[in-house]
């Protein structure tokens, strides 16, 4: 037998010997070597850091900081295109043709006045001039014409108009007011107690409205007499501008 057969079969011995310790006692063998190997690995991770120095971490205190911040829809800020509308039942302009002119504003017509009594003038209108009034006992603005008469008298309507007023005041007594067509008021104060018109009345120039009579106590110390007024646009203004003058 030669040396190379020798040692081939010395090595099957040792391969059966090795396997058959393995298949019994071996396993518990192979088994300690583990526990021991992860032993050693844990004790190595263990105290292989305790050589170096690692720094405290400081306590933060709570501050009440809030730490979530809540989510807050943002839109989209896409530029938003405008709508296009249509215009419709849009009324047509006037024809140039037919187009009428603006019109125009006559001016007041004149109108015939007549004298509300044959009298004479007895105290005049004043303006803004104060006059004495001897009942009165003081001096004040005389803002018509005094026309001297008898009671009982009749008194015309200077013009064509309407009544708009009549009354009785505590100071110019009876007073009847009439409006007429070129916006001037005539007044006429201290009729008697029942005039002949109402309000409302078409009365025409030398119309008889009321009879004279003593009614105007502010005037009561002078003859009997109508106490005359005339207003245009709210402003008084003198009678005896707009009336005829007395026929002699």
């Amino acid at each position: 037998m030669s040396n190379q057969e020798k040692e081939t079969g010395k090595l099957e011995k040792v391969s059966k010997k090795v396997n058959f310790f393995l298949a019994g006692k071996g396993f518990y063998l192979v088994l300690c070597l583990c526990i021991a190997a992860i032993g050693v690995s844990g004790y190595v991770v263990l105290f292989a850091n305790k050589g170096i120095d690692v720094p405290d971490v400081p306590d933060v205190p709570d501050i009440g900081l809030v730490t979530s911040v809540p989510y807050t829809f943002v839109p989209s800020e896409e530029p938003t295109l405008p709508v296009q509308q249509t215009v419709t039942n849009v009324p047509a302009g006037p024809s140039p043709t037919t187009t009428k002119p603006p019109a125009q504003t006559e001016p007041p017509q004149k109108i015939f006045y007549v004298r509300p009594l044959p009298g004479e003038i007895i105290r005049a209108y004043s303006g803004s001039t104060p006059v004495y009034n001897p009942t009165m006992d003081d001096w004040r603005t005389h803002t018509g014409i005094d026309i001297v008469g008898t009671v009982g008298e009749p008194v015309l309507a200077v013009a064509k108009g309407k009544v708009v007023d009549v009354y009785e005041d505590a100071f110019k007594g009876v007073v009847v007011v009439i409006e007429h067509e070129d916006g001037i008021r005539s007044i006429y104060c201290g009729l008697s107690k029942m005039p002949s018109v109402e309000v409302g009345d078409a009365v025409s120039a030398g119309m008889i409205i009321g009879s004279l009579g003593r009614t105007a106590a502010f005037e009561m110390l002078d003859e009997a007499h109508l106490h005359f007024e005339m207003m245009r646009n709210g402003e008084y203004i003198d009678p005896n501008e707009v009336l005829p003058a007395k026929a002699d």
